[in-house]
């Protein structure tokens, strides 16, 4: 994975925030420098990146109207969707060429293996989940997931912090 210098300098400034926040001013970031210097050192500067290999940038943005401005401005040779991050202000999202997502992903793989996808169960939380459920035989929304993706699922199970895979397991007899 690869990161501009600004989210290096951003993640650290965030989660010293909310070190302050939770743990006063006096608190020590010993232990959350050692976790941001531990993600920069997994995530390689785009500088580093080879671009015709990439098949999917995640972005964040101070402005909230990112993920329209993104897919106005790419045209329909890409999609972009919201993501999924918690953010206190701006959007998040994901850009794709067209017709790479987890459902063309799942179609090509099961037909390695000799499977059709209707067999399959797709359980997600997120909108890039979305084409995963039009070709999963069954699909199964996390209880935290935006109430618009929820209702594109065959059911919705509990929240991903309360079991949530395991609860869709049980109810759809798996487990």
């Amino acid at each position: 994975m690869f990161a501009t210098m600004n989210e290096f300098v951003r993640m650290r400034a965030e989660r010293r925030e909310e070190d302050i926040r939770h743990l006063g001013q006096d608190a020590t970031v010993d232990l959350l420098d050692a976790v941001v210097e531990a993600a920069e050192e997994r995530y390689r500067p785009l500088a580093e990146a080879d671009l015709d290999a990439i098949a999917k940038a995640v972005f964040i943005s101070e402005a909230s109207d990112t993920v329209s401005r993104a897919q106005a401005d790419l045209g329909g040779r890409f999609h972009v969707i919201p993501g999924s991050m918690p953010l206190p202000g701006g959007s998040n999202g994901e850009i794709a060429p067209r017709g790479v997502n987890k459902g063309s992903a799942i179609v090509e793989v099961l037909g390695l293996l000799g499977r059709s996808a209707k067999g399959a169960v797709g359980i997600g939380d997120s909108w890039n989940d979305v084409e995963m459920f039009e070709v999963c035989g069954a699909s199964v929304a996390m209880g935290n997931a935006d109430p618009d993706l929820q209702a594109k699922a065959d059911r919705v199970t509990t929240g991903v912090l309360d079991d949530g895979v395991w609860n869709a397991f049980v109810a759809l007899g798996l487990i």
